[in-house]
């Protein structure tokens, strides 16, 4: 009785299999296993081996006018081209810090284009500006005074795009009365001139390959990898596995109840 109750021993261990059919299970577990971290951690590593870092044609635009907007040789065609790229910076999702400064050096570059006549224009328009949005916290008729900034908004970025050789309906003219002030803000000339080429090169410089420029079904070959191609093969490897266990199931004479 007591060699019998030794020899009904029911546990199981994934990594010491009792049976041919559980080592055998515990194989085909662990080549799946092997498949799909090749596929997803291999195509990272692909991706790392590949990659070189390529600027932005903004990043690009920002570096042939830099050195003449800091020495103040600029002509107005470049500070416009200096502008459109700020105004690019801007549009990105960039912190508050980095954004405060690629602002500051917005509001010196436009005021720097503009006749003292558009100067003074622009700074009576953003201080209405500034009243209505201060305005919309208070009022009760909400509504009439967010029209009231759509309009002035919209003078603002009328005028200034002809001057700024901006696509007036484009994001980027749309967002000049959300980062201009009428009164200089708080950053030095110094530090634009230390922190804004970083603040460019972080954010209009990436990490680029053929993987990331082949366009599969119409999407990048990486993205298109990695959010369509490895959940098919998750699918794949599932039913794969059911299909190797009924094989062994059957081999192996086991019935599932």
């Amino acid at each position: 009785m007591k060699e019998e109750k030794q020899n009904k021993n029911y546990s199981t261990n994934f990594f010491k299999p009792s049976s041919e059919f559980a080592r055998r299970n515990r194989n085909i577990v662990i080549a799946f296993i092997i498949i799909w971290a090749v596929a997803v951690f291999g195509f990272q590593i692909v991706l790392k081996f590949f990659e070189k870092p390529k600027p932005e044609h903004q990043k690009i635009v920002f570096d042939s006018v830099w050195q003449n907007i800091q020495s103040g040789a600029a002509t107005p065609a470049e500070k416009q081209q200096y502008i459109s790229t700020l105004l690019s910076a801007l549009g990105k999702s960039i912190n508050k810090k980095e954004k405060t400064i690629a602002a500051a050096a917005l509001n010196n570059a436009v005021f720097e284009i503009l006749s003292e006549e558009d100067k003074i224009a622009l700074i009576d328009e953003l201080n209405k500006l500034s009243a209505l949005r201060a305005e919309l916290q208070k009022s009760s008729d909400k509504i009439s005074v967010r029209n009231s900034i759509r309009e002035k908004n919209n003078a603002v970025v009328k005028k200034l795009s002809v001057i700024l050789n901006l696509n007036e309906n484009s994001v980027s003219a749309q967002l000049l009365p959300y980062y201009l002030s009428a009164t200089p803000l708080e950053i030095s000339v110094e530090e634009i001139k230390n922190e804004l080429p970083k603040i460019m090169d972080k954010y209009f410089i990436h990490n680029r390959s053929f993987l990331t420029d082949t366009k599969f079904i119409n999407f990048p070959f990486h993205y298109w990898y990695t959010a369509e191609f490895l959940l098919v093969l998750f699918l794949l490897l599932c039913l794969s596995y059911c299909f190797f266990i009924d094989k062994l199931n059957k081999q192996y004479s086991i019935e599932e109840n």
